[in-house]
């Protein structure tokens, strides 16, 4: 998560010199690089042995290439428009998940004895875990043993969405403390609520992770924009070979950058900080139980460092949650 420190880096106006300096290890530049310089091959080739031995005559103005830029600039942006609408769409239903989790564990707090509701909360507490190893395809079992213990973790472990164990858990213990007495029906409501709201918010998550941009769209993008580099050395023939070069070499990263990011941000679990958002969650919850402090199993998220595995059992740094 940001900080006003990290907002002030990002809009200071030395941001262009230092992007420019860290231009060599953009993971989008590493990324796209080896297109760009297949494209400035068939460049060169085109303009220093193709043309001249085959098509000595040939000559196509720029004029009549530029003539399909706005179609191919057109489906770039609806592209990364859509892509941008995902990712907002992303990170409000998981803004929403760590509201509602810190809404559930202050109502298990004010309706229930101090031992009860840190009991009810661990499920609460580790539903980012669990919700960040299904969609990044990670294992989350260290992290319901230490919360859970090993008969609940099983449990969740076992199910198809591991997500659903843990709401079921909390439904089921809200509903036995119901039963007894120890919950009045107001606060049993409100919590099944609030439950339902948790439900809501994972499956928007879902929904995004489930349902790309359509792959009609997406394929006619490339195909539209690989057919464009390939026919622009068409149109430089008639200038230097370092020029057309250097030209072929930055248009290509130009748009394959463009469509480089909006793939990436059409998958927003993937940018998302999710580290940052689970801890963000286990220490709303952990406020609203605490008593002076954090309970006993979740006093290490304090000083939980992003590049940390396992705040929980405390295991080694080899393994990323």
């Amino acid at each position: 998560m940001w900080t006003l420190s990290d907002w002030t880096r990002h809009q200071a106006t030395t941001r262009y010199f230092r992007h420019i300096v860290k231009w060599p290890i953009s993971t989008t530049f590493r990324l796209i690089s080896p297109v760009c310089l297949i494209f400035t091959l068939w460049s060169f080739l085109w303009i220093r042995y193709i043309l001249p031995n085959f098509f000595p005559k040939f000559l196509l103005p720029l004029s009549a290439v530029s003539l399909t830029s706005s179609a191919v600039a057109l489906l770039l942006t609806l592209r990364t428009n859509q892509s941008l609408a995902r990712l907002a769409e992303a990170r409000e239903g998981l803004g929403t998940l760590v509201a509602h989790s810190r809404d559930t564990a202050a109502i298990l707090n004010a309706y229930l004895p101090k031992s009860s509701a840190v009991l009810g909360c661990r499920p609460l507490s580790i539903l980012g875990w669990v919700l960040k190893s299904q969609l990044r395809g990670e294992s989350c079992t260290d992290v319901t043993e230490a919360m859970l213990g090993e008969g609940e973790s099983e449990y969740v472990q076992g199910q198809r969405k591991k997500w659903t164990g843990l709401l079921r858990i909390v439904r089921m213990f809200v509903a036995e403390k119901a039963r007894d007495g120890t919950l009045n029906n107001m606060a049993h409501g409100a919590i099944l609520d609030q439950i339902s709201f948790l439900n809501l918010s994972i499956g928007r998550c879902e929904r995004i992770f489930s349902s790309p941009t359509p792959p009609t769209y997406t394929r006619h993008t490339s195909r539209v924009l690989v057919l464009w580099l390939i026919l622009l050395p068409l149109g430089l023939s008639k200038v230097s070979l370092p020029v057309a070069l250097i030209a072929q070499f930055l248009t290509s990263y130009v748009l394959l950058g463009i469509d480089e990011i909006g793939v990436e941000l059409e998958q927003p679990f993937q940018i998302i900080p999710l580290n940052s958002l689970c801890v963000a969650i286990m220490r709303d919850v952990a406020d609203e139980v605490g008593e002076g402090g954090m309970p006993p199993l979740m006093r290490e998220v304090q000083e939980f460092d992003a590049n940390n595995i396992n705040p929980l059992s405390g295991g080694p740094k080899s393994k990323k949650f």
